[in-house]
C-alpha cells in the first residue's frame, strides 16, 4: 500500500540503573530516543473514524454491509458506516408497495418482490393513514349507508376488540371506522357523524344497539343487503391476520 503519512516522535527511555559522568555533573537517568511510525491511507481512515452518535474516536471494524466496511463504537455500541448513502425511494415505489398491500399481498411478500425492507412498508402504510380524512367528503356522502362490527385482538386473543366500520353501498372502501367494544357507548361516537349524512337508508343486522339510536322508518334490517359491507368487513380480516396486532394504531 502507498504510504500517506510518517510521524515523528520522541519518546524517553527510563534506565532502571542511572549513571553520572564527569565526576557527577552529569546525571542521566533516561536516555533520548525516536519513533517513526509510518501510515498508509487506509489505516488513516480507520484511525480517524469517529463515532456519529458520541464522536469517540475508539472504534472498531465491525464486517461488511453491502460492501461498505462497518464500524462499531467501543464506547457506546454504535454501529455505522464510513460513508453513509442516503437514497430515497422514489414516489414510484412507494405508490407500487402500498397498491401491492391493498391488493392483499404480504409484508414479506412485498419486500421479496421490490426489495425494500418490511418495516420501511409499514412506516408508508401508517403515513398513508394519517393523511386520509376522519370523514368523507360532501360528495362522497351515501344514499344508502351500511353499518356492520367485527371482532377482533391486540397483542392477545384475550383482549379482545370491536371494529365498527361504515360503508358506501354503492362504492367500495370504508368511510368511517371506530374501535371498542361492542356496546351503545362505542357506536353513540360513530352515531354522532353518520346521522348528519341524513342518508336516505342506514342498513344494518339486527343488533340491538342500532333501533336506539337510528330511526325506524330510516333503519333496514337486511343481511342480504349487506354485501358490500361484508366484503369490506373479509378483506380487513385478511389484512389483519398476516400480523400480530400490538398497537392499535395498526387497525
Amino acid at each position: 500500500m502507498k504510504i500517506s503519512r510518517i510521524s515523528v516522535y520522541k519518546v524517553p527511555l527510563p534506565l532502571e540503573y542511572p549513571y553520572r559522568l564527569s565526576g557527577g555533573r552529569l546525571y542521566f537517568d533516561k536516555l533520548d530516543s525516536t519513533a517513526l511510525l509510518k501510515s498508509n491511507d487506509k489505516c488513516c481512515r480507520i484511525q480517524n473514524m469517529k463515532c456519529p452518535k458520541c464522536n469517540s474516536t475508539q472504534t472498531r471494524k465491525n464486517g461488511r454491509r453491502r460492501g461498505q466496511q462497518c464500524f462499531q463504537c467501543r464506547i457506546c455500541g454504535h454501529q455505522f458506516v464510513e460513508s453513509p448513502k442516503s437514497q430515497p425511494y422514489s414516489p414510484q415505489i412507494k405508490e407500487l408497495c402500498l397498491k401491492m398491500y391493498l391488493n392483499g399481498m404480504g409484508l414479506r411478500a412485498i419486500q421479496r418482490v421490490t426489495e425494500v425492507h418490511h418495516t420501511t412498508i409499514i412506516k408508508w402504510i401508517k403515513d398513508a393513514g394519517i393523511k386520509l380524512p376522519d370523514a368523507p367528503e360532501e360528495q362522497e356522502i351515501p344514499e344508502i349507508t351500511e353499518i356492520d362490527e367485527l371482532q377482533t385482538f391486540i397483542g392477545h386473543k384475550k383482549h379482545k376488540v370491536w371494529i365498527w366500520t361504515v360503508v358506501n353501498h354503492w362504492k367500495p372502501g370504508i368511510l368511517l371506522w371506530v374501535v371498542g367494544d361492542r356496546s351503545s357507548k362505542t357506536f353513540e361516537y360513530l352515531w354522532l357523524i353518520i346521522r348528519c349524512w341524513h342518508s336516505f337508508w342506514y342498513v344494518s343486522d339486527g343488533y340491538s344497539v342500532y333501533p336506539c339510536f337510528i330511526a325506524p322508518e330510516d333503519h333496514l334490517v337486511s343481511k342480504t343487503y349487506m354485501t358490500r359491507v361484508e366484503g369490506e368487513n373479509t378483506r380487513l380480516r385478511h389484512y389483519l391476520a398476516r400480523h400480530p396486532i400490538q398497537n392499535p394504531l395498526l387497525l
